[in-house]
């Protein structure tokens, strides 16, 4: 509860009397099992989204010269989570100008191109996007 509420790892192993060693380990086996659970309510929903939202942020890790996009698909009424995806990109130089096409530009493709098969894995045939 502590890590859902925005306290971070630290303070949550500092009020637990733990480590933060301890309280790693626990989120990751948490987040599996989270998975776990998150896949197999996708398998029970196999073609009857009828209606899927699309959504693309851009954002930073550290610094400016790092940033990651992610592209999240939702069903429109329950907004289960039908696909999300980050891949870094390659960084802005100067006033906005897109840097030259390298690593982070094929990552971003590959990421995409995962993300719309994860979400027409889900979606009914002619469903609204």
């Amino acid at each position: 509860m502590l890590l859902i509420s925005g306290v971070s790892q630290r303070r949550a192993a500092k009020l637990c009397s733990t480590t933060q060693i301890t309280v790693a380990r626990k989120l990751v086996r948490m987040a599996k099992f989270a998975q776990i659970a998150h896949e197999a309510r996708l398998a029970g929903m196999k073609k009857s989204v009828t209606t899927a939202i699309f959504d693309e942020m851009e954002a930073f890790e550290h610094s400016k010269c790092k940033p990651v996009a992610i592209a999240v698909a939702v069903e429109e009424g329950s907004r289960i989570i039908l696909s999300a995806v980050a891949a870094s990109m390659p960084a802005l130089s100067g006033a906005g100008a897109k840097a030259p096409a390298g690593l982070g530009t094929q990552d971003l493709q590959g990421a995409q191109k995962v993300w719309a098969l994860g979400v027409l894995a889900i979606t009914a045939p002619g469903a609204a996007m």
